[in-house]
């Protein structure tokens, strides 16, 4: 009852944005999902991106076989990469026709103060690792990853990998009764 509230709320807040100009409304999006992603609550901030996705916040970041970064945070980034791979596993379970490659485009750090020194680039390199994404870093293009289609069909069909890739809130974690049966077991006198 309190998350229907609350997000009601969150609907008013974002309509209200839309009233906004694009860069102001893309820097409270991008804000308020890297609080949630810093503060463990994954799944919000998840929800957060996909309705900047729907409502146009980020432009030309979605599409089915590529996605953009360059205009989020890092923390949006993130939880972009998972509702997208999401959606690319969808997309590869009905069986539907792909590109030779997927990609996502972080860009290299070519305004950075030192070039070349991406903070995305190197935190979206740095998920892909750890989830055991198949995606490398393009030859001609260090701002880019890609991997060839069948390859992220074949991971995205491994049993294993839903589970890496679904977000979870890291504070509901901590505190679900699997993980308190062993405390409270440890505490017995």
């Amino acid at each position: 009852m309190g998350y229907q509230e609350i997000w009601s709320q969150a609907q008013s807040l974002f309509n209200q944005l839309g009233r906004m100009d694009s860069p102001t409304s893309s820097a409270f999006y991008n804000a308020l999902t890297d609080m949630l992603w810093h503060f463990g609550q994954r799944q919000g901030a998840q929800l957060i991106v996909l309705e900047g996705v729907n409502r146009r916040v980020w432009e030309n970041t979605w599409s089915e076989f590529c996605l953009d970064l360059h205009l989020m945070s890092c923390g949006a980034a993130q939880a972009m990469v998972h509702a997208w791979l999401l959606n690319v596993r969808s997309i590869v379970f009905e069986g539907r026709a792909m590109p030779e490659f997927v990609s996502i485009l972080t860009g290299w750090g070519k305004h950075s103060k030192i070039a070349g020194a991406s903070t995305l680039r190197h935190v979206i390199e740095a998920l892909l690792n750890s989830i055991g994404a198949p995606f490398q870093v393009e030859r001609f293009n260090i701002g880019r990853f890609v991997s060839p289609s069948v390859v992220v069909a074949a991971w995205l069909k491994e049993s294993g990998t839903i589970n890496t890739i679904l977000l979870s809130d890291e504070r509901a974690q901590r505190a679900s009764p699997s993980n308190l049966v062993p405390r409270l077991e440890a505490l017995q006198l």
